[in-house]
């Protein structure tokens, strides 16, 4: 424990931001080892193709190499060679410093690339490719390159909710094409990439219960119906938290990367993703925002006097620090 003397108002709001932070992060890596480990089962039973999708959902969770090296092996095991090139132009892209990341699509892409048709896509604001109206990137891009097999096909990207015009080609192996995009008019503003809002509804939410208190240093105690109030709306958080996130499991469920409406099905989907996170940062700062309260709470006895005696008070003080949040108590007399 670390004795520390500072502003109680302040360490409420710090403190239900870290928690907002690392609940929201360890929430990410439980689903996505989850999908990892699903993986994995299924590329040992030989289910190459649900193994490349459970790959690709945990790289879509929280990125990682492994993860991405896992959908690009299975992809090529399953004979989706331009797949499994895309993949590999995303490994080098988020990437570039992983040695192991980079030779592995260094020679993915050396011994597929001839066989199959490549896509250069450059778009004014964040973007999904749709070729052949299926939704052929793990997440959006302003560039990146994919690969599609040879033959007729329809390219357009979706901006969010919006697809734009289709560009029609007839590609050739080996063949390398340059495509642009421009969001629609209508949806310029909405393109662009949002403020991060997780973290934001966990500080309001910390706020909220003390907001009136001027200096917490001078306040005595206060009622228990305070710790009830944060209490009941941190439990029912939790329970609208776990229906979201169930919500976006069935919508993965129900995802067909082949349906005329995948973009769609797509953005409600992140939609849903991020509804979730939203609610897993409410839901931490209420929390914190309701421990905080219990120390402050007369559990029993008369209510105190408004007029400080000369008797000690004590501040209760929360530090976040890099490897965990200290936690110390200041005394006054």
């Amino acid at each position: 424990m670390q004795i520390v003397l500072g502003r109680p108002t302040t360490a409420v709001v710090v403190v239900a931001a870290t928690l907002t932070v690392r609940i929201a992060a360890a929430d990410d890596i439980a689903a996505a080892a989850a999908a990892f480990e699903r993986a994995q089962a299924a590329e040992l039973s030989g289910r190459h193709g649900q193994a490349a999708k459970l790959y690709e959902l945990a790289y879509r969770i929280k990125p990682a190499a492994a993860a991405l090296r896992g959908a690009i092996r299975m992809r090529l095991a399953a004979g989706d060679d331009d797949i499994a090139a895309t993949h590999a132009e995303t490994l080098l892209r988020r990437h570039p410093n992983d040695k192991v990341s980079r030779m592995t699509a260094d020679r993915v892409l050396a011994h597929v690339a001839p066989r199959v048709t490549g896509i250069a896509i450059a778009c004014d604001g964040l973007c999904v490719p749709v070729v052949d109206g299926k939704l052929v990137s793990l997440e959006p891009a302003r560039k990146l390159t994919i690969y599609v097999q040879p033959g007729r096909h329809t390219v357009a990207v979706s901006f969010g909710r919006h697809t734009t015009d289709m560009h029609v080609f007839v590609g050739t192996k080996g063949q390398q094409v340059k495509l642009s995009f421009e969001p629609p008019s209508e949806n310029i503003a909405a393109s662009r990439p949002s403020t991060p809002t997780t973290h934001s509804a966990g500080l309001t939410g910390a706020r909220s219960p003390v907001a009136g208190h001027q200096d917490l240093r001078r306040m005595r105690r206060i009622s228990p119906w305070y710790f009830g109030v944060a209490a009941a709306a941190a439990l029912g958080l939790v329970g609208a938290t776990l229906w979201s996130g169930l919500d976006v499991l069935q919508a993965y469920d129900e995802y067909d990367r082949s349906a005329p409406n995948a973009p769609q099905l797509y953005a409600d989907g992140t939609d849903r993703e991020l509804r979730t996170n939203v609610l897993i940062g409410v839901t931490a700062g209420v929390a914190a925002v309701a421990v905080v309260l219990a120390v402050f709470t007369r559990w029993s006895g008369p209510t105190a006097d408004p007029h400080p005696r000369s008797e000690a008070q004590r501040t209760v003080i929360l530090v976040p620090q890099t490897h965990g949040t200290n936690i110390g108590v200041a005394a006054s007399w």
